[in-house]
């Protein structure tokens, strides 16, 4: 039989696993946030342009983003997103009793959100939570490497050994 001490244990120890797991992704975010607005202030000094807001405000780890301001985000390439349609529309029609497409995974890995209409039919918009803007912002690094993607000018981005 288990002594309840034992139980309370292991219910700290997993606790304070999950507890340092979210500390670290916050971590990765806060740096990956921070290199961008470096990078981005390099870029703008060089250029001898001030550094856009909305760019300041469009990775950081947490918050909503004004209406405005998300507005002015660079929107995503129209080849990207026409795909990320033909997968969703493929998604939402294909029979019942055949292997899925997953047009909304692949929308969501481009930053998109599927919203169906009163019709019935999906449509895509630009999900403005931090995780679906670093997706657009920074592609397949982020996803790939959890890093910003940063001018190729700076060097080549550090990947991290396999696990």
């Amino acid at each position: 039989m288990l002594h309840p001490r034992l139980v309370l244990c292991g219910a700290r120890e997993m606790a304070a696993e999950q507890a340092e797991e979210r500390c670290v992704r916050q971590l990765l975010e806060f740096a990956s946030w921070w290199a961008d607005v470096a990078a981005q202030a390099v870029v703008s000094a060089l250029a001898g342009t001030a550094l856009s807001l909305g760019r300041l405000v469009a990775s950081p780890p947490s918050g909503n983003m004004p209406a405005d301001t998300q507005a002015r985000l660079t929107p995503l390439p129209q080849r990207e997103r026409e795909l990320a349609e033909m997968a969703v529309s493929m998604h939402a029609y294909q029979p019942p009793d055949t292997a899925r497409v997953g047009g909304e995974a692949f929308a969501e890995r481009l930053g998109l959100s599927v919203h169906f209409g009163d019709d019935g039919e999906p449509a895509l918009i630009e999900s403005y939570w931090p995780e679906a803007r670093r997706r657009r912002l920074w592609h397949g690094t982020w996803l790939a490497y959890e890093t910003p993607l940063l001018p190729s000018w700076f060097g080549s981005t550090p990947r991290p050994p396999p696990c």
